[in-house]
């Protein structure tokens, strides 16, 4: 008896082992985001699209990997689709669920459901 007990315990502890190796990387998940390029408070969309990406891709490689960017060192954009800003006129902004993004692009990390716009806005 004790060892048909002792076969069982080995065997449950083994298939949850493996269970456990065939987990849903969290990093990997796929998540829905919608990306626009805009201009004037957007009153001109150029682009918009709706993308699956990983959780946790830092916006800028997204950006990236669908459109032309300049970026500086600090992770300003400067142009997007060879619409460049003008410094002291017009520059690249960002907004993430109708909110200033508060992150720089090369930091922000997309969340499922994200509305991000970038829009090409005069200064006041």
């Amino acid at each position: 008896m004790k060892v048909i007990s002792r076969s069982i315990v080995i065997i449950l502890f083994a298939s949850f082992l493996l269970a456990g190796c065939g987990a849903t990387n969290p990093s990997e998940e796929q998540i829905d985001i919608t990306l626009t390029i805009s201009q004037n408070n957007q009153q001109e969309v150029m682009s918009e699209n709706s993308y699956q990406v990983e959780q946790g891709t830092v916006l800028l490689d997204v950006l990236e990997d669908h459109h032309e960017v300049d970026v500086t060192d600090e992770g300003f954009i400067t142009a997007i689709d060879d619409r460049t800003q003008v410094e002291n006129e017009k520059y690249w902004l960002y907004f993430v669920n109708g909110e200033m993004a508060s992150q720089s692009v090369d930091e922000y990390k997309v969340k499922d459901n994200d509305d991000i716009v970038f829009d090409l806005q005069a200064t006041e």
